[in-house]
């Protein structure tokens, strides 16, 4: 048996995949120990399958009838559809002066403060945090202390960069910033595709890593977009017929519609 906090600094409600990311990222770097976490899920099943991956930590679920621990802190990573069926016990039996961080998708923080009537930060992060990549966009509840969102704030920094936003583009940041890795490898994955077959190359995906590394390298140096494309299409050349077919293509008119259907996705889920 794990030797555990009876009084844990942090209680995860959920531990799905990005749930998971966050709890293995946070002990790797330190942030909490093992046996300083407490993760409580919905099913025996869940439980059982998180105890074989953090076996330091204390591990209950509702399914078996256990509690809900108290803590100073609680990271809502459940479903969005999950939350109606734990809100209501989680109000009642957090202690008066807890704090909640959110990464669950879809529900603003002013809701999530209206059912605990506690302070919420909203954490829209990525599975980039395993690398150290993360962009995380932060919203707070209206009672939300300064403090307490420096306090979020700190615990995402670490894992890449995070950015205060207000509550009225939550749908658009939870689309953009929670999705945008899964579309960065979607276009990686086909451009390698199309190298594949056109160059008959086996490491396809590292040329294409390789031109986006040398371009995000680049645009970090200059920080001039407009100006680059300029010194890269010579006039009458092969690069500014490509960038025409983009044009005609309408591929920015493409990306503006995956963005639009995943914010209007965001809102969906905060009102089921």
């Amino acid at each position: 048996m794990p030797s555990v906090s009876k009084n844990p600094k942090v209680v995860f409600l959920g531990a799905g995949k990005l749930g998971s990311l966050l709890i293995q990222s946070w002990l790797k770097d330190k942030v909490f120990k093992a046996s300083e976490l407490h993760i409580h899920v919905k099913t025996k099943k869940s439980a059982q399958k998180l105890k074989k991956l953090f076996h330091k930590s204390k591990i209950t679920s509702a399914e078996e009838k256990a509690s809900l621990p108290q803590a100073p802190l609680y990271v809502i990573a459940v479903k969005p559809s999950q939350w109606n069926e734990i809100k209501e016990e989680l109000q009642q039996k957090s202690p008066t002066k807890a704090f909640f961080i959110s990464i669950m998708a879809g529900i603003k923080p002013s809701q999530l403060e209206n059912d605990l009537k506690k302070p919420v930060v909203v954490a829209m992060t990525n599975t980039c945090l395993q690398v150290k990549g993360a962009l995380t966009t932060l919203f707070q509840s209206p009672s939300t202390t300064s403090s307490q969102l420096q306090r979020a704030k700190k615990l995402f920094t670490r894992f890449g960069t995070a950015y205060v936003l207000p509550e009225e583009l939550f749908a658009k940041a939870t689309a953009w910033g929670g999705s945008h890795p899964a579309f960065i490898i979607w276009i990686i994955q086909s451009l390698s595709q199309i190298i594949s077959e056109e160059l008959k190359i086996k490491n396809s995906t590292d040329w294409i890593l390789q031109i986006f590394e040398g371009a995000v390298k680049l645009l970090k140096e200059k920080k001039d977009p407009e100006n680059l494309l300029k010194q890269i299409a010579t006039p009458g050349g092969c690069t500014e017929e490509g960038l025409k077919a983009l044009s005609e293509l309408k591929i920015q008119d493409s990306l503006r519609k995956v963005f639009e259907k995943c914010s209007n996705k965001a809102e969906q889920m905060g009102k089921n």
